[in-house]
């Protein structure tokens, strides 16, 4: 992935490396953000640039100009990486890159409590205008603002509780890991309970509790 200017693409590269974080994410938030045009501006907001930093973030981390890849680069890496470690201790494991980005959009701290409050209303967890800004209402859940912030990411969906739903897989190989154990689990536990009398719900009775176990339980369907 590549955006049209040099610049922008060495900015990214350069931020990658020196906090290492991939380039993958960087390129995508940018992309979400502003297009990849570091010029870009809000009209209902103070951000700017690259990743659209806001005045307060943009003084909290030294960006003296937005509108400067380099810069915005540099000061999205260090963002990202405090991030990153936010998350991680309060979640207890390493977040998602479209985790990530709900952070990059609420800051660590609000982003922890909408994932951790799913059923809480969102506006009270972060402002009404935080929701608002991007395209919830007053009355959503967390979770379903959640949901819609990591759809502009193009993240998994957030389905509450499962540990395994929350599981960041890194890489093709863990996924591939956490579904043959999920499978070989699965498996076990029908031939336990195959005289057992099925619900009505489980109209598949290897893939219904399959995908329950993975994605976690449904909620206000």
């Amino acid at each position: 992935m590549s955006f049209h200017s040099p610049s922008v693409d060495q900015a990214i590269r350069q931020a990658a490396v020196r906090y290492g974080l991939p380039e993958s994410y960087l390129y995508r938030v940018a992309q979400v953000e502003s297009g990849g045009n570091p010029n870009a501006r809000n009209p209902r907001s103070s951000a700017g640039g690259l990743y659209q930093f806001i005045d307060s973030t943009a003084k909290q981390y030294g960006l003296q100009d937005r509108f400067d890849p380099m810069q915005a680069a540099d000061a999205m890496g260090r963002f990202t990486r405090d991030n990153r470690n936010h998350l991680s201790r309060v979640l207890g494991r390493a977040p998602t890159d479209a985790e990530l980005y709900l952070a990059h959009q609420q800051g660590a701290g609000g982003a922890a409590r909408l994932l951790q409050n799913p059923h809480a209303n969102a506006a009270q967890i972060v402002g009404s205008n935080a929701v608002g800004l991007n395209g919830g209402n007053s009355g959503m859940r967390a979770s379903d603002f959640v949901n819609r912030v990591l759809q502009m990411y193009g993240g998994q969906p957030f389905r509450a509780a499962s540990p395994i739903a929350q599981r960041s897989f890194g890489n093709r190989d863990n996924m591939l890991e956490v579904l043959r154990a999920l499978l070989a689990s699965q498996l076990a536990s029908q031939e336990e309970s195959s005289e057992e009398e099925e619900s009505d719900e489980d109209d598949n009775p290897l893939m219904t509790p399959f995908m329950r176990a993975f994605y976690g339980p449904f909620y206000g369907v």
